[in-house]
């Protein structure tokens, strides 16, 4: 009976858009900490809530 190899449907589902990028931007150590409470308040990541409120921009 064999044994071993990959099992069909098995493992990390692979996303669309799965390859993510490190993106930096400058600003003042006050807009920092008004973005991050800003995120919390939404219980998002700091990169969940900019995305959220850039992307009606991007389209």
């Amino acid at each position: 009976m064999p044994r071993g190899g990959k099992r069909e449907g098995s493992g990390r589902k692979k996303k669309l858009d799965a390859k993510r990028i490190v993106f930096s931007i400058v600003c003042s150590e006050s807009e920092k900490q008004a973005i991050e409470l800003a995120a919390e308040k939404e219980n998002l990541s700091k990169s969940q809530f900019i995305m959220s409120h850039i992307k009606p921009f991007l389209n």
